[in-house]
């Protein structure tokens, strides 16, 4: 692994491939987040990184909601398991580099479904 990232230009290489690709990615998941979820989600738009990092509006405890997201075929991390002591019950992390945007907006669209199902 030291060599390989030692070689020179492989880094800087493999970040210019990459980057466009999760922008890409980002900008797809966002866009989906916007037209599938609406008011219901509030987040940022990431300016890098490998997360959406969110909220719902509503007093929906994404603890709860995850079986029924899973069960629809699509994960999150609840946001309760980013804190001990702060309440993050409405939010959730999503994921966005592995997957390319036709199955991030699938994925955003089963997670709608789901938290319609469980409101």
């Amino acid at each position: 692994m030291h060599r390989l990232l030692t070689t020179p230009g492989f880094l800087a290489a493999q970040l210019d491939r990459l980057r466009p690709l999760y922008r890409d990615r980002a900008a797809a998941l966002a866009d989906a987040l916007r037209g599938g979820l609406g008011d219901r989600f509030r987040f940022q738009p990431p300016a890098g990184g490998m997360f959406v990092w969110g909220e719902f509006v509503e007093d929906i405890d994404t603890q709860r909601l995850l079986p029924a997201a899973v069960a629809s075929g699509v994960a999150y991390v609840p946001g309760a398991a980013f804190a001990v002591a702060a309440d993050h019950h409405r939010a959730l992390r999503l994921s966005f580099v592995t997957t390319p945007p036709d199955q991030l907006r699938e994925g955003v669209r089963r997670l709608a479904a789901a938290v319609c199902r469980h409101t």
